[in-house]
């Protein structure tokens, strides 16, 4: 059963205490658990979620880890797997992260791949 936000957050919280002190470096806006259930704008059956984002701007840097698109996702997943997948998008954010950082695009690029896959998955099934 899925937790609710303030577990959730807490999870979020334990996971990034995990994590090396130097991936925190010019993040300065942290780690923000959000409410939303993001759909991606490339989902062709709204089957497509985004559980994390990094994302740079003007205020700063950040990692959002959207709780909405878990509790769709994995809203029957035991709790210790559900801590294995936060801590597992972190990972996934904080290398986008420390990549922006060393100015690679390596991660980008395999998410650019995966998205490309998800399409040719989608359209044969629509065949």
């Amino acid at each position: 059963m899925m937790p609710d936000i303030d577990t959730f957050t807490a999870w979020t919280d334990e996971a990034c205490e995990r994590l090396p002190e130097v991936f925190f470096r010019d993040l300065n806006l942290g780690v923000v658990v959000s409410e939303d259930l993001k759909i991606s704008p490339d989902a062709i059956d709204d089957d497509l979620f985004i559980l994390g984002q990094y994302e740079r701007s003007a205020m700063g840097k950040a990692i959002y880890i959207y709780y909405g698109s878990f509790m769709k996702m994995y809203e029957d997943w035991p709790e210790n797997d559900i801590k294995d997948m936060i801590y597992h998008v972190l990972k996934h954010e904080f290398t986008h992260h420390m990549e922006g950082l060393a100015n690679y695009r390596d991660l980008e690029v395999e998410d650019e791949e995966q998205l490309k896959r998800y399409k040719e998955m989608k359209k044969h099934d629509h065949k």
